[in-house]
């Protein structure tokens, strides 16, 4: 992966739609049959704890259908030589 191919800007209300049906399609059938991860992103944006100005949209040009999981790293190191795929820990609803 090149970070000359990654484009990261800030969300607009224009991706909303977008993100949200990506949301759903991800979740879909995922933890229980349907899913309510994409509703649930939909209300947030209406609460006031939400900040626009901190959302984030990500597209990698060489794989633009694939899907991301982006984090800050709160220890610095802490993430170092980690690798893979995510998965909640069993017992946990991660939304």
């Amino acid at each position: 992966m090149s970070e000359k191919n990654i484009t990261i800007r800030l969300e607009t209300k224009v991706d909303y739609k977008a993100v949200e049906n990506l949301t759903r399609e991800a979740f879909w059938n995922v933890y229980r049959p349907g899913c309510m991860e994409h509703y649930l992103l939909h209300c947030y944006r209406d609460d006031p704890a939400f900040v626009p100005a901190k959302t984030k949209s990500v597209r990698y040009a060489d794989d633009p259908e694939a899907d991301y999981f982006l984090i800050k790293e709160l220890t610095p190191g802490f993430l170092e030589g980690i690798s893979g795929t995510y998965k909640d820990p069993e017992g946990y609803f991660v939304c």
